[in-house]
C-alpha cells in the first residue's frame, strides 16, 4: 500500500508542475508525516488534492478510484463539470463524473 501511495504522489507531483497556482497559501496539515509533508503541501497548493479540513489530510486513508480520477483530471486540466458518464457505476451527480468522462474521452 505504501508503494502505491508513493507512486500516486510521485505521478501527481510530476504532472502538477504545469498547473500550479503560486498565489495559493501553503497547506498546514498536522497529520502528514514529515517525510511526505513537502510533497502533499505541493499538491494541495496546486489544488490537485485537498484535505478533509484545513489541517487534516488523512494520509493513511485509501484513495478511491473516483478520487484518483479527480487528481489526474485536475493535473491534466480537463473539464471537471459534472456530467453523464458512460460508466454504469458512476452517475452524473458524482463529484468525479466530469473528470472521469473527460478522461475517458481523451482515451
Amino acid at each position: 500500500m505504501k508503494k502505491l501511495t508513493i507512486s500516486v504522489l510521485a505521478f501527481f507531483i510530476i504532472f502538477s508542475c504545469f498547473s500550479l497556482n503560486p498565489s495559493v497559501q501553503a497547506a498546514s496539515f498536522t497529520d502528514v508525516p514529515n517525510r511526505a509533508l513537502k510533497e502533499v503541501n505541493y499538491l494541495a497548493e496546486g489544488r490537485i488534492v485537498s484535505g478533509f479540513t484545513p489541517t487534516v489530510f488523512k494520509p493513511s486513508q485509501t484513495i478511491t478510484r473516483a478520487e484518483a480520477a479527480v487528481f489526474i483530471g485536475r493535473t491534466l486540466q480537463v473539464d471537471g463539470t459534472k456530467q453523464k458518464t458512460r460508466f454504469i457505476d458512476l452517475g452524473a451527480s458524482s463529484f468525479a463524473s466530469g473528470y472521469v468522462e473527460s478522461l475517458a474521452k481523451k482515451g
